[in-house]
C-alpha cells in the first residue's frame, strides 16, 4: 500500500469523509465548518489521484458525518447528506450536466443535538442523535411529510419518518 495523494484543504480537524459508490468523488467535512469535494480519477493507472473540485459551506457548524446516497450511476446524478453539530442535515446534489454540487434541501430535519451518524441502505435512512436512533423511509411519492429529494423527472423522492426510538 502506498499513498497516492494528500488533500490538505481543511484548516481544522477532519471529522468525516466518504467515497461516492462509484469512487468518482471523495467528500470530507470537519471542524472548519466546510465540506470539500474531490473529483477522483477513474483511470486504473492513476486510481486515487484527484483534484479539489468544490468547497461547500453549509452553515451547519462543525461537519460531523457525510453519507452518499446510492443512486443508479447510469443517471449521472449524485446525492449526499451532511450532518452537522447544530443537529441539522443538508441534502446535496450534482446532476448529470452540472459541474458542481448544490444544496437542494437545507436543514431537512432539525434535532437538539449534533448528528452523530447517518446510514443509508436502499430506501432506508437511519440517523443517530438526541440519544436515539431515528429511522426514515425514502419513498417515490409526493405525499410524505418531510421532503428529502426534490423532483427528478416526473417523480418526487421524499422522506417520511416511520418511527423514532429513544434509549
Amino acid at each position: 500500500m502506498h499513498c497516492v495523494n494528500t488533500f490538505e484543504d481543511h484548516r481544522a480537524p477532519v471529522n468525516a469523509m466518504c467515497f461516492s459508490s462509484d469512487g468518482a468523488y471523495l467528500a470530507s467535512g470537519g471542524d472548519d465548518h466546510h465540506i470539500y469535494i474531490y473529483k477522483l480519477s477513474t483511470n486504473k493507472t492513476n486510481a486515487g489521484y484527484g483534484r479539489h473540485l468544490q468547497k461547500l459551506s453549509p452553515q451547519q457548524g462543525q461537519i460531523t458525518i457525510l453519507k452518499w446516497i446510492c443512486y443508479p450511476a447510469s443517471t449521472g446524478t449524485y446525492f449526499f447528506v451532511s450532518g452537522g453539530a447544530d443537529g441539522t442535515m443538508v441534502l446535496w446534489k450534482k446532476g448529470e450536466n452540472e459541474t458542481y454540487f448544490d444544496s437542494i434541501a437545507v436543514k431537512l430535519v432539525s434535532f437538539r443535538l449534533a448528528i452523530e451518524d447517518i446510514d443509508i441502505y436502499d430506501r432506508k435512512l437511519a440517523v443517530v442523535t438526541d440519544a436515539g436512533v431515528y429511522t426514515y423511509t425514502i419513498a417515490l411519492d409526493a405525499t410524505a411529510s418531510e421532503h428529502l429529494l426534490t423532483s427528478l423527472g416526473q417523480q418526487c423522492l421524499t422522506i417520511s419518518r416511520i418511527r423514532a426510538e429513544h434509549g
